[in-house]
């Protein structure tokens, strides 16, 4: 009987042990900043600059784009596309505009992890080819010299300026809500046939 308990004893260890190895870091929410700075590897100049341009291309667009820099020392647990993930839902959910006009500069040191992640309005502007383009050209170079700031300050300005110059497709939630509505319709429109004929078929 106590061989079973310590045993058991064991089993209970290991299972706990375990899942404190599998433990994943809560995924931030929404803030008041652009730069969310959690690895502390901005510096204080960059950070500055950086909310000032990241607020500039916010009030340009009447549903507002958003950009935002995110840094973490590691991710504890989540595989990196999974966290960008929700890490982009928390701050949406809280969006002031209706459309997905997000923009999200992911940076985790541990493993030097690096990536851009755009809404779905923004798809047509920055292609996945664009941002291949901004991740090996303009980030890559200098986070592999360890220049994180300059690194997500060019990135940061490179994603701007495309933005700046691209025309933001204003019309696609019309087109949504408006597929929407059709399918709704023709959802109804099939339950009030078949109702009617089955009311036909029991007379």
């Amino acid at each position: 009987m106590k061989k079973k308990f310590i045993l058991c004893g064991i089993l209970l260890s290991l299972l706990f042990f375990g899942g404190l190895g599998f433990a994943k870091i809560e995924v931030p929410g929404r803030t008041n900043s652009w730069v969310n700075d959690y690895a502390g590897i901005i510096d204080e100049d960059t950070k500055r600059y950086l909310e000032k341009l990241l607020s500039i291309i916010e009030q340009k667009t009447p549903d507002p784009i958003e950009v935002i820099i995110a840094t973490f020392k590691s991710l504890e647990g989540w595989q990196p596309e999974d966290f960008a993930l929700r890490y982009g839902e928390n701050w949406r959910m809280a969006k002031r505009g209706r459309r997905d006009n997000g923009v999200i500069i992911l940076v985790v040191l541990k493993g030097q992890w690096v990536m851009i992640g755009a809404g779905q309005n923004l798809k047509g502007i920055l292609t996945d080819a664009v941002i291949n383009d901004i991740m090996h050209n303009v980030i890559v170079p200098e986070f592999s010299k360890e220049n994180y700031s300059e690194a997500i300050k060019k990135g940061a300005e490179t994603i701007v300026k495309i933005l700046s110059n691209a025309e933001i497709p204003k019309d696609s939630l019309i087109a949504t809500n408006l597929a929407l509505l059709l399918l709704f319709i023709m959802i109804v429109g099939t339950i009030f046939i078949i109702r009617y004929f089955h009311m036909r078929s029991l007379e």
